[in-house]
């Protein structure tokens, strides 16, 4: 509601609104509100997929500080080859991980950009020369 104050305002202070500038900033009002909606799911997408990141990052560490501090001397060799096995297990799905938030971060940027350039159109159309 707080978007819709300073275009009540504008129409306030040019005398009476007529309908179809009313319907004209409900318009404006209801693209704003979708695109934000879209542009905080998308954020709210990308937040998960990093904490996704970030969790297999956590377990990959606590798995190298577990085969390190499991081997003694003699061992040494076989959990340093234990520690390469599964880090090569979980390279796939790490790089999975990371190309689908690449795709989102993508994704959300264009639709950013997509806004952006709404916005300038509506404030070039509002006021033209």
């Amino acid at each position: 509601m707080a978007m819709a104050v300073p275009g009540f305002i504008m129409a306030y202070n040019s005398g009476p609104a007529s309908t179809k500038q009313l319907a004209k900033i409900s318009a404006q009002l209801d693209a704003a509100a979708k695109g934000t909606y879209i542009l905080n799911r998308d954020l709210d997408t990308i937040s998960r997929l990093v904490a996704r990141l970030d969790d297999e990052l956590d377990h990959i560490r606590a798995m190298v500080v577990f085969w390190m501090n499991r081997a003694d001397d003699q061992l040494q060799a076989q959990a340093g080859e234990e520690v390469v096995r599964q880090l090569k297990k979980n390279d796939s799905n790490f790089i999975d991980q990371l190309d689908e938030l690449e795709e989102h971060l993508y994704l959300c940027f264009m639709t950013i950009n997509r806004a952006r350039n709404l916005v300038v159109k509506e404030m070039l159309d509002l006021h033209p020369r």
